[in-house]
């Protein structure tokens, strides 16, 4: 694979539009490459001597246009990493161009520096999850955006999902050249793959340090001054690291350690200790069900578990919610289904009950899943009773992976859900609830559809049925004990999870 790298200069006072010029310059005089890379914000240098926004769309057209065309005249794919309007706001963004000239895969900068902050939105940043790395042509493309670079948890995030190149568009002109040569070799050799640099040229030992960075962690190339680095890579080539580590970097490490949350994360799902308690709507006699509120206020108490219910809105949002209306938990009247997002964001669940919570909204899905991930366990009751597509299911897979929250959640439902999420994501666990005539039928379903676990009810369980799970390898949760003397009893039955209503109470009786 011929790798191009450009390295333009980076501007003195009142250079920038010459200098952009000479990137698009640059661009035109590549006729051969497989691969083009350019710099961190190509279309507006010297961001702190300029109108950020005003280069930012005033050059980014031409840049657009000399990219795609050394896409097509190269047959190449070229990367070009810029500030980009979206949706009013402003993106630190990369872009590969196919060699047709079509956007073949977006990355949004990961880790912005205070000093980014005020010029490009950064609301997107999820948080937690693999991210990262995309398909291009059968070529598994990484990006590390200049201050991505300084975190090993996200360099880590990229080795795991086994690249065959990083790409880093950067600025980094400050940095000393030998730190940028450690980080460029540091990364390739962790990754295992091909690590490709691209910066602006200051000179003076700063800045600068356009490169590549084999597997085995070796600079094989480096630009030294302004100009277009070329190399001849071979991109099957794979390090492959000693049989004694084993290890899958980000997956294999205890999270606490180095994320944000740090002591604040819990054991997930596999590993949480039984039996459990969990607070089924969350704490819904002290806050109103389903609510941000009940859910805080079951995390500050520790809360094993917390269970909630997910319903579909009309334009397709899922949203946490018991009922098929929201006659009896809001000020409104309507079935879910029926309502947008909007008119469901409109409704006020602090009414009768709970005044002191008026205000207070029905949350989606993704603002729960958002806030508690890795915090607590999370029972998601998935409803299907309006929308069974696999879209929608879907939906629901993607924000629990964008956050991270696949080991802490397990999918409560019936049969459709079931089925269908041991179809599109099977290494969610699922609990089985509901469908069946009898505890004996629930069983056997449980076990035939492979379910981690299942929930009895009030009147479809018996010791004997507990029992049977057990030795099933079936996890049983019970539905529901408010008084301590039941959930005393149903754990003596061997019950694995309660829930209940009256979560500390149980709780501090057990």
């Amino acid at each position: 694979m011929l790798v191009k790298i450009i390295q333009p200069k980076y501007p003195d006072e009142g250079e920038e539009q010459r200098v952009f010029e000479s990137i698009v310059e640059m661009l035109g005089s590549i006729d051969e490459a497989d691969l083009i890379l350019l710099p961190e914000g190509s279309n507006m240098p010297a961001v702190k001597t300029v109108d950020y926004h005003r280069l930012a769309n005033v050059n980014l057209p031409a840049l657009i246009d000399a990219a795609k065309s050394a896409a097509k005249r190269c047959r190449a794919l070229v990367i070009v990493n810029a500030v980009y309007p979206v949706d009013g706001d402003y993106r630190n963004r990369s872009v590969v161009y196919d060699e047709n000239g079509n956007e073949a895969a977006i990355y949004d900068k990961a880790q912005l520096p205070p000093s980014e902050q005020p010029y490009v939105t950064h609301e997107y940043i999820a948080g937690g999850g693999l991210t990262g790395v995309y398909s291009v042509n059968g070529l598994r493309i990484g990006f590390a955006t200049c201050y991505d670079n300084y975190f090993d948890e996200y360099s880590e995030a990229l080795a795991v999902q086994r690249p065959d190149i990083i790409v880093s568009s950067s600025y980094q002109r400050t940095e000393a050249a030998h730190i940028l040569r450690l980080q460029a070799a540091h990364t390739a050799h962790k990754a295992e793959c091909w690590y490709l640099r691209s910066s602006w040229h200051k000179g003076n030992g700063l800045g600068g340090t356009s490169c590549v960075a084999s597997p085995d962690g070796i600079i094989v190339a480096e630009a030294t001054t302004v100009g277009v680095l070329s190399y001849d890579l071979d991109i099957k080539y794979k390090r492959t690291a000693p049989v004694n580590q084993g290890m899958k970097y980000r997956v294999d490490r205890e999270p606490s350690i180095y994320l944000p949350a740090g002591a604040a994360i819990t054991a997930n799902d596999e590993k949480m200790p039984y039996p459990r308690v969990c607070a089924h709507r969350g704490c819904n006699t002290l806050a109103p069900e389903n609510t941000m509120p009940a859910f805080g206020i079951a995390v500050a108490f520790g809360a094993d578990e917390i269970e909630f219910d997910v319903q579909c809105t009309s334009d397709g949002v899922p949203v946490v919610m018991h009922d098929t209306t929201v006659n009896r938990t809001t000020d409104g009247e309507g079935k879910i289904s029926n309502m947008t997002l909007a008119e469901i964001k409109a409704l006020d669940c602090g009414v009768g009950k709970f005044e002191a919570y008026r205000g207070t909204r029905v949350p989606t899905l993704e603002e729960v899943i958002r806030k508690f991930s890795c915090h607590t366990v999370m029972n998601v009751h998935v409803y299907s009773i309006d929308n069974t597509s696999d879209e929608y299911f879907q939906k629901i897979i993607d924000i629990i992976y964008k956050y991270g929250a696949e080991k802490h959640v397990y999918i409560g439902g019936g049969k459709c859900v079931m089925e269908a999420f041991a179809r599109l994501a099977p290494d969610l666990r699922r609990c089985s609830l509901y469908d069946f005539k009898s505890g004996e039928e629930h069983l056997e379903y449980a076990i035939s559809c492979g379910a981690q676990k299942m929930q009895f009810f009030l009147d479809k369980w018996s010791p004997e049925l507990i029992r049977k799970a057990n030795e099933a390898g079936i996890k049983a949760n019970y539905f529901f004990c408010d008084d301590t003397e039941s959930a005393k009893k149903m754990l003596k039955y061997g019950v694995d999870t309660i829930l209940s209503n009256e979560y500390l109470k149980i709780k501090s009786s057990l």
